[in-house]
């Protein structure tokens, strides 16, 4: 298996692999892609984004593991990936999770977070989504 950070002008086959797995992901300016390959197929895929270019708080999203290689710890790995590819000035990776994936997220170095812990954008994105997913939690994690 393969860890690599995507360009996302090479995002097609990133869009492809969320749509087989039935997951839609939207892509924006400020986004980085990670992904796991094996045999030149996408297994594994996550998306950081920077909500403003100099954020120091940046959003985890879009985690996602092919059903075939679930229960490897692909996704442990992938999100620690990630979290070492991210520019300098990011000091804080957060992201928003239904609670039953609160073990994934603690054994990859989150900590349960509140929302006066967030920037204003990502406190207000949280909020909404809540009010439609009421069991989502917020998790961060330190980068430094």
């Amino acid at each position: 298996m393969q860890f690599n950070y995507v360009k996302t002008h090479d995002k097609k086959q990133v869009k492809a692999f969320y749509k087989a797995q039935g997951y839609s992901a939207g892509l924006k300016g400020y986004d980085h892609l990670f992904v796991v390959m094996d045999n030149q197929q996408v297994i594994a895929c996550a998306i950081v984004s920077l909500i403003e270019s100099n954020s120091t708080q940046a959003l985890l999203h879009g985690v996602v593991v092919d059903k075939n290689y679930l229960r490897q710890n692909i996704a442990t790995k992938l999100i620690n990936f990630a979290a070492n590819q991210l520019p300098r000035q990011v000091v804080q990776l957060v992201c928003f999770s239904h609670v039953k994936l609160k073990h994934l997220y603690l054994k990859s170095h989150f900590v349960e977070a509140k929302c006066n812990e967030l920037i204003n954008t990502l406190d207000s994105r949280f909020k909404a989504y809540q009010s439609k997913q009421p069991e989502l939690a917020v998790f961060r994690r330190s980068l430094t």
